[in-house]
């Protein structure tokens, strides 16, 4: 049964990673390594195997939460397509994960400073003028003159 065999290839991936005897190799946009890494490794047969450690802000109460479902990538010439997606809602890898953050991620640090940065530079890109024009109104209301 499929279930089954994917069962089992995670954890030989958990046995191996935690003995040492599988190494992962951090890939991806290093700009985003406060709050995500993403791996991958090869088994001694050649196939690849992909998967991420992250963290989304969450936009109701602004904290950080690790993904609810990790997933992973299964990728070899022996199986249809090259590929074979495993998600993390039908089956359990934060087993997985939590090895991987244990073992590569102890320096994760997601701050709430890294959106709000962002979110503020996305709303000075709407309008430029219109921003600058409102950034003088304040100043010139702070000592009571007015820009208008």
């Amino acid at each position: 049964m499929i279930n089954d065999k994917v069962k089992n290839i995670v954890d030989m991936l958990i046995k191996s990673t935690e003995s040492g005897n599988l190494q992962w190799i951090e890939s991806g946009d290093k700009s985003k390594r406060d709050f995500q890494r993403e791996f991958y490794c090869i088994g001694e047969d050649g196939t690849r195997y992909e998967t991420e450690v992250k963290y989304t802000m969450n936009s109701n109460n602004g904290t950080w939460q690790i993904e609810s479902n990790p997933s992973l990538w299964i990728k070899s010439n022996k199986l249809p397509n090259g590929s074979f997606y495993v998600y993390g809602g039908t089956y359990d890898l934060k087993g997985l994960r939590e090895v991987l953050k244990k073992k590569y991620c102890s320096d994760l640090s997601p701050s709430e400073k890294v959106v709000e940065d962002a979110l503020d530079s996305i709303s000075q890109g709407i309008s430029i003028a219109e921003m600058r024009d409102s950034k003088l109104n304040k100043i010139l209301n702070v000592f009571g003159l007015s820009g208008k």
